[in-house]
């Protein structure tokens, strides 16, 4: 059993976010969420209480590299944010979600998780973030930044009120 203490949000920068090669290397993700959905759809039912509009990353043709990603970039991020040993943090579960006028947001809710983070891959839209209960606002990181959070932290997906918007999203597990 482990002890969890509520922490703040943290908005952790992950390593060459500004770059061109990061930017693109997004747009290569959402290409590859698109074209998987085109032929198999969005998944609506994953999630039984806060069901969101997703592919599972394991069945991307990218996968390997966005969790190669994960595994260099952000859980050792999420490491250092809240001073755990790297070691014992496992992915539980990664999606690409996607939000427009038909799936705007998410209500607020709290995870089954011990840690969360969402990374937004696109610009181009108005709205959405993240809204956190104890803020009373939405925390909107720029594209590549993975906003990271305990998981048991009510927080929501604001509305997107205009265009699309991906967020990559995992639930990290410490053992």
């Amino acid at each position: 059993m482990y002890k969890r203490q509520t922490q703040p949000a943290t908005t952790t920068a992950i390593a060459g976010a500004t770059t061109g090669k990061e930017a693109e290397t997004c747009s290569r993700w959402i290409a590859a969420a698109e074209g998987r959905a085109a032929t198999q759809g969005w998944a609506t039912t994953r999630h039984h209480r806060h069901p969101t509009r997703d592919v599972p990353v394991s069945l991307l043709d990218v996968g390997a590299a966005v969790f190669e990603f994960l595994e260099r970039d952000v859980i050792s991020a999420v490491a250092v944010v809240y001073v755990l040993d790297a070691k014992r943090l496992s992915l539980n579960d990664c999606f690409l979600v996607k939000y427009d006028r038909d799936h705007p947001g998410l209500e607020t809710h709290v995870d089954g998780s011990e840690y969360s983070f969402s990374l937004p891959l696109n610009d181009g839209f108005s709205g959405g973030g993240t809204f956190f209960e104890n803020l009373g606002s939405s925390v909107r990181p720029r594209v590549g930044e993975a906003l990271v959070h305990p998981g048991d932290l009510r927080h929501g997906g604001a509305p997107v009120l205009q265009g699309v918007r991906y967020v990559l999203v995992g639930f990290l597990k410490y053992k």
